[in-house]
């Protein structure tokens, strides 16, 4: 949300789902727990990983990822039949699956909207910051998120 507390470290309700506030998830989620991978060849702490479960972006991304296969798949097959003289008529390299018409494009998949979040929980072993950042993951770039925990503020929410 762009709305600020008051003076008395209060907000109201309606700035929480109002015009101003921006739901960064608006599908379910799956969050897990696991130790960051190594950086640098030096182990990470605990870092908690939130992804956007769409899924018609799940289903456009499992189709790619099929028609993409099959054409792996037909291309052996052409490999592996070709030169061979021993193998009856009906034994043949697979068609071409052929190419996805009219979609899915990345309209249909919802590509401008955030895939996840990471936040970083512990440091790593061995003490020293942590070299992976908290922030929220695009298709084409992460949003670094910094947030001030020497500086917080207990906000009690109000009706308007």
């Amino acid at each position: 949300m762009t709305t600020g507390p008051t003076a008395e470290d209060t907000i109201p309700v309606s700035a929480l789902n109002g015009p101003d506030a921006v739901d960064i998830f608006d599908q379910p989620v799956v969050e897990l727990l696991a130790r960051g991978p190594k950086v640098d060849g030096h182990r990470q702490g605990l870092e908690v990983t939130q992804l956007r479960l769409k899924s018609s972006a799940l289903l456009a991304d499992a189709y790619m990822l099929a028609v993409s296969h099959g054409t792996m798949f037909r291309v052996a097959a052409v490999q592996h039949f070709a030169d061979r003289d021993d193998l009856p008529d009906h034994q043949v390299a697979p068609a071409a699956p052929g190419y996805p018409v009219g979609g899915p494009r990345p309209e249909h998949i919802d590509a401008k909207s955030p895939l996840g979040m990471r936040f970083i929980i512990t440091v790593p072993p061995g003490g020293g910051p942590a070299k992976r950042e908290t922030g929220i993951g695009f298709r084409d770039y992460f949003q670094t998120l910094h947030f001030d925990y020497d500086g917080h503020r207990t906000v009690r929410a109000t009706d308007d």
